[in-house]
């Protein structure tokens, strides 16, 4: 019980308190920095863990048959999100890529890296690693990854990036439910985000002043 205890309330300090104070006391960009701590520190704990090293590989995942799903999905989201961004905002349609389209290709090559994989590892991995004794298998601990991930973007202090984060991190833990694969849930992570700064919504998720 005691350790329960420690747990939820470790997951309250980190998951929820930290982005309030981050956002509240104005310390927004540090958000990058301590991600990438973060992550490094998860790394670490969960590297001890001869177990899960072994679940994490990429050679013991059936790739192509989670691959067709996952892209089919994502398909239908961009079709979606095209079409809707077409018809309420057509100025706004691949603005980015069109009037920076330098920084718009370093972003397609850096953001898998920089942003990408240390939230996989803290949202994903370690969250399911660590917290997995506190909800029951399957959508209980997908929807507690979900709502972290979500709450992380209170940052950026708009509906539409919570919105989204919320339904990408329902996916994306989907997926590494059901594969273990910290470098599926990259992929697909990076295919919606890369997406998202390609159509025109990437100023939602901005800290910077870049559109």
């Amino acid at each position: 019980m005691k350790g329960t205890f420690s747990r939820q309330l470790e997951m309250l300090v980190l998951f929820a308190i930290m982005p309030l104070l981050l956002m509240v006391g104005g310390w927004t960009q540090a958000c990058f920095p301590l991600l990438w701590l973060a992550g490094l520190v998860c790394l670490y704990l969960m590297a001890r863990d001869h177990v899960f090293d072994r679940r994490t590989k990429w050679p013991s995942v059936p790739f192509r048959r989670y691959l067709v799903p996952m892209l089919g999905c994502f398909a239908i989201f961009a079709l979606l999100i095209t079409a809707s961004l077409f018809v309420s905002s057509p100025s706004r349609l691949f603005s980015f890529m069109k009037e920076q389209p330098r920084f718009w290709a370093l972003l397609m090559v850096a953001y898998p890296v920089e942003s990408v994989l240390p939230q996989s590892l803290v949202y994903r991995a370690f969250f399911f690693y660590r917290y997995r004794s506190l909800f029951s298998d399957g959508w209980p601990m997908m929807l507690a990854s979900a709502c972290a991930f979500a709450f992380a973007h209170i940052v950026y202090q708009n509906g539409l990036a919570l919105l989204f984060t919320f339904v990408g991190g329902l996916l994306f833990a989907r997926t590494y439910r059901l594969t273990h694969s910290l470098w599926l849930s990259t992929l697909e992570h990076s295919l919606y985000g890369c997406f998202i700064f390609t159509i025109g919504l990437g100023e939602f998720f901005s800290l910077g002043d870049l559109w």
